[in-house]
């Protein structure tokens, strides 16, 4: 049986599509402009972008060509696919709880709103950066669903980098806007993984 014949290859596109459509919705909902609105980074919005994109052609890639993919039998594959398919679930799930919580100050680019709150309620209660972790964990099912190893490294290292990467800015410009009190909230929570980072 080929790579991407059957149902796990429909299981993959429905589970990439409906992860990019339900994404794309979270981050076009559009917030009233607002007078002190101050965008601190362009650069990075459209670099993540880029680098999701890019990371996903070339796992493709590698996988329609066959580098590196391991023989498993149909059990293991099966059971990788669902592990995938939980993982997107769950990054969805993340992705938004974290649009929930954040309101208003949920944006693509990092900005401070004149009015900007420390919002350390609801999913933010223990995890700082839960939109990146569930990017992350994105970037993991996807080579899963596909019982693909190798696209752990071609489609979760660059992304995750960059995902972390972002994360210390937005703790640097909120650590600079609330100082003491960021400072304690970062005491009382993990950046990512709740009970380890």
């Amino acid at each position: 049986m080929s790579a991407m014949t059957g149902w796990r290859s429909i299981l993959f596109y429905i589970v990439t599509f409906g992860y990019l459509v339900v994404d794309f919705g979270i981050l076009r909902t559009k917030n009233p402009p607002e007078k002190g609105k101050i965008s601190l980074d362009r650069w990075t919005t459209f670099f993540s972008y880029a680098v999701i994109a890019i990371s996903f052609v070339l796992t493709l890639t590698c996988f329609s060509r066959k580098i590196l993919l391991p023989g498993y039998g149909r059990r293991t594959e099966a059971i990788l696919s669902i592990i995938g398919l939980g993982l997107g679930v769950a990054a969805l799930f993340l992705r938004r709880a974290a649009k929930t919580a954040m309101g208003k100050f949920f944006t693509v680019r990092l900005t401070l709103f004149a009015d900007h709150r420390l919002v350390s309620g609801g999913i933010y209660r223990r995890i700082r950066h839960p939109g990146y972790l569930g990017l992350i964990l994105w970037c993991v099912a996807v080579p899963c669903l596909l019982a693909y190893p190798f696209g752990l490294v071609t489609f979760t290292l660059l992304p995750t980098a960059f995902f972390i990467f972002r994360g210390l800015m937005e703790e640097k410009a909120m650590s600079d806007r609330f100082g003491e009190e960021f400072a304690r909230y970062k005491a009382t929570s993990f950046r990512l993984i709740p009970f380890i980072w």
